[in-house]
C-alpha cells in the first residue's frame, strides 16, 4: 500500500486528493515572466512563497489554481520590480539608439568635411585664384 499523507483537519490520502503547488512551480512561471518582459527578476523561497500566499487567497475556487495564476500573482506581488526593470531597459535602449544616432551624425559630418576637404583640394588653384582677386 501507499504511503498515507496527511493533509490536516483529518484529511488524508485515504479519504481525499490535494493539488500541491510549489516554489519551483512560480519559479518556472517567472522564467515566462522575465522572457515576455525582457528582464531579469530572481525570487527568493520566502517571495516565491508570497506569490503562492496570494494565489491561494485570490484563486477562485470554481476554477482552482493554474499556470496562469502563478504567472499572474508574480505580475502582481512584484510589479514595481518589473516595472522598474523594464524602465531600466527602455532608458538603456533609448540611451544606445541616442548614441547610434549621434554616431551617425558625426559620420555624416565626417564624410562632410572629408567631401569638403577634397572639393577645396581638387579646386585649390582655382579658389585661390578667386581669393586673389578680392
Amino acid at each position: 500500500m501507499a504511503n498515507k499523507f496527511h493533509y490536516g483537519n483529518g484529511y488524508n490520502s485515504e479519504n481525499s486528493i490535494a493539488i500541491v503547488w510549489s516554489i519551483e512551480d512560480v519559479r518556472h512561471q517567472l522564467e515566462l515572466v522575465n522572457e515576455d518582459n525582457n528582464i531579469e527578476l530572481i525570487l527568493d523561497d520566502d517571495q516565491c512563497m508570497e506569490v503562492l500566499g496570494h494565489v491561494e487567497d485570490c484563486h477562485d475556487a470554481e476554477y482552482g489554481v493554474s499556470w496562469e495564476n502563478l504567472y499572474q500573482g508574480i505580475t502582481y506581488c512584484f510589479e514595481e520590480e518589473i516595472n522598474e526593470m523594464k524602465k531600466k531597459l527602455w532608458d538603456s535602449f533609448c540611451s544606445h539608439m541616442y548614441t547610434e544616432y549621434l554616431t551617425e551624425k558625426h559620420r555624416e559630418q565626417e564624410t562632410d568635411i572629408k567631401t569638403l576637404e577634397k572639393y577645396v583640394e581638387d579646386n585649390k588653384e582655382w579658389l585661390e585664384g578667386e581669393y586673389d582677386n578680392r
